[in-house]
């Protein structure tokens, strides 16, 4: 008489996540994700998984998160996304993070989760936004810092030097501003001295007089910047940024000082 085998109970068996994994991908921690930045990091299918599941909770509610359904739903869309991933590519293969974004919102598509997929949509979104906003404060981070005569470290002040420059060419015609700063902002390094950045602010005027004889002119209001910062330094309560014009002011109270 023919007996019928025992049935493996449900929770011996292996999910299709695992059967997948055994059969299609013997050699996952070759594979490899390529960043946004360009980076390379070993790919690792636990963070798509993840990321399905905040989007299945933030449609669901928290208290969907011991759901078996969710669980097994999961389960399945993340074994749909690495295959779609990796079905014709070599074990060694690199997949960009943007693809595979891209994968985990058709997978919810064709899964018939429209409401996840949106979710998940809103969240890539949100992290673009929060991306190019870190970007930009970034960018508008000095990246050069200079020593000044009190020994203290601060950003270069790149508006700064431009005042000195549009006021060192006042009523001249023939320079540029623009590329007087650019050449100085050139010789600019890290840890500078205030004193060396002021002198090299000069130094590339006076490089420029070659090309056009009015940056003598630049070169010598430059100096006499930095003879009026110089004086101005004897007494705390004179601002070292005052102008020339400032001066005119000044020069009653500070000569009998």
């Amino acid at each position: 008489m023919q007996t019928e085998a025992t049935p493996t109970p449900l929770k011996d068996l292996p999910s299709q996540a695992q059967t997948t994994e055994n059969s299609n991908n013997q050699s996952p921690e070759l594979r490899r994700v390529i960043r946004r930045n360009g980076q390379q990091t070993a790919f690792d299918r636990s963070k798509i998984a993840l990321a399905l599941s905040k989007a299945f909770l933030a449609v669901e509610g928290s208290a969907a998160s011991d759901s078996s359904r969710i669980h097994d739903t999961v389960d399945t869309l993340t074994t749909q996304v690495v295959n779609a991933l990796f079905r014709h590519l070599p074990e060694e293969a690199t997949v960009h993070i943007e693809n595979i974004q891209d994968q985990v919102e058709l997978a919810l598509m064709r899964f018939g989760e429209q409401k996840v997929a949106r979710a998940y949509v809103l969240y890539r979104e949100q992290h673009a936004q929060q991306r190019a906003s870190e970007d930009d404060q970034e960018q508008e981070a000095p990246s050069l810092y200079i020593i000044d005569n009190a020994g203290q470290r601060k950003p270069l002040d790149n508006a700064l030097l431009l005042g000195m420059i549009e006021e060192a060419i006042t009523d001249l015609e023939q320079v540029d501003a623009a590329k007087l700063l650019k050449i100085t902002l050139d010789s600019v390094y890290d840890g500078m001295s205030e004193s060396d950045l002021y002198t090299s602010l000069l130094m590339s005027a006076r490089s420029l007089i070659d090309n056009e004889p009015n940056y003598s002119r630049v070169s010598a209001r430059l100096l006499l910047q930095q003879l009026r910062r110089e004086a101005l330094g004897f007494f705390a309560d004179y601002p070292v940024t005052t102008t020339q014009s400032d001066m005119t002011t000044l020069y009653e109270d500070y000569l009998p000082r």
